[in-house]
């Protein structure tokens, strides 16, 4: 018994090893106000896969779409997840300026359901309208989200992920 427990205990450790980290670098999410709505911009250009060729080059004539389709995903699961704080153009409070640094996918077998996921690198800059003062910055190791069995759907999944997890973060 005890070696099973000491077993899943090292897994468990592994799992959390392994997982990307989302944190704060500099500001304080604290600075967000309740009630605020949110401006996004996202920056994809420079962008790499897995940290070498470009994104452009890799996802080819599905370069654009992928983009709106991650955007919109990343808008999608922010507003779900967030019950105070909404991305709208209008009225903005703040301006969420997203740079999408690097992104990879690979296929995951290490778990119940195997599928596609997605790791995303990205640097979230905040900045308050009225004065364009920094709110925080919060930046994306390899965040690991999405799982499908279709590629395309594992990517969308990964980007509303990481849109929850910034209104998280937030709250």
């Amino acid at each position: 018994m005890k070696k099973i427990i000491l077993t899943l205990s090292l897994l468990l450790m592994c799992m959390c090893v392994f997982a990307g980290s989302v944190k704060v670098t500099k500001g304080k999410t604290s600075g967000f106000k309740e009630n605020a709505n949110a401006s996004v911009a996202f920056q994809w250009d420079g962008a790499k896969w897995d940290r070498g060729e470009p994104l452009q080059q890799h996802w080819g004539n599905d370069y654009d779409r992928l983009k709106q389709v991650g955007e919109s995903a990343f808008i999608q699961g922010f507003n779900e997840k967030s019950k105070k704080n909404k991305i709208e153009e209008t009225d903005a409070h703040y301006r969420m300026d997203i740079k999408i640094v690097s992104l990879d996918s690979f296929f995951s077998v290490m778990s119940i359901v195997p599928g596609h996921k997605h790791k995303v690198d990205a640097i979230i800059t905040i900045y308050e309208v009225s004065t364009d003062r920094l709110v925080c910055e919060i930046k994306t190791d390899e965040f690991e989200g999405g799982r499908d069995f279709s590629y395309d759907d594992s990517f969308t999944e990964c980007m509303s992920d990481l849109g929850k997890k910034i209104a998280k973060l937030i709250k």
